[in-house]
């Protein structure tokens, strides 16, 4: 039987990456990442709360189908997910893995019992709506999407590299940098999102945009 390997991701408020990461490591994830990103919280709610924008912490680590559905049971109890906005965490599919990298990933040591049905009971299916374009434009693309119902995002800073794109001033090498936005949506409502992030693409970034969607398995914490 093939074994399923998943991509675990979790983002929560900046600083409470370690506890994530520990919460993983519990379970032998293997692989931890933390990464840096911002949420997509309205301007205007945020000027009005003298803030800037919330930064978060995005942990992604890789795992055994087992594994992933313990550290999100664990998670959806230890981490206040049943508060809006205090966290998401969701798992996605991989479809193939070198054979090194594979005999890395270790289960817990536990076992699983035969009665137990090895998924969350998630009532509604999701996807992870991937948007990577210009810095200029992402503000546009999270107004858009929200106008066509998704409830918040959130967006990483990059910087593109091996480029055409890349320019020299005054000798030295500058490299165009790019904003990665995430939405995670349900699946019945992905294709007027999508729809709303590609035409806003289509217009402002039409060269150098990408917008695709990968279907979460598992997903712990969203707003409803």
């Amino acid at each position: 039987m093939k074994r399923q390997i998943f991509l675990i991701v979790t983002i929560v408020d900046k600083g409470r990456g370690e506890s994530i990461a520990s919460i993983y490591h519990k379970y032998k994830i293997s692989q931890s990442l933390i990464c840096s990103g911002n949420g997509t919280a309205s301007s205007e709610m945020l000027d009005y709360l003298g803030l800037d924008e919330p930064e978060k912490d995005i942990v992604i680590g890789i795992g055994s189908k087992y594994s992933s559905y313990l550290v999100l049971k664990d998670l959806s109890t230890t981490m206040s997910y049943s508060i809006p906005g205090s966290g998401i965490s969701f798992t996605l599919p991989i479809s193939s893995m070198s054979l090194f990298s594979l005999k890395k990933i270790e289960e817990p040591d536990t076992t699983i019992s035969l009665k137990e049905e090895l998924h969350l009971n998630n009532e509604r299916k999701h996807e992870l709506i991937v948007a990577i374009t210009d810095m200029n434009i992402s503000d546009t693309i999270v107004t858009a999407a929200k106008l066509a119902g998704a409830k918040t995002g959130t967006v990483i800073k990059s910087r593109q590299v091996l480029s055409e794109e890349m320019t020299k001033i005054f000798g030295i090498t500058i490299q165009p940098e790019k904003k990665i936005t995430l939405f995670l949506v349900p699946t019945e409502e992905k294709n007027d999102i999508m729809k709303a992030v590609s035409t806003v693409v289509l217009k402002e970034d039409s060269e150098h945009g990408f917008v695709f969607s990968i279907p979460a398995h598992d997903v712990v914490g969203i707003m409803k």
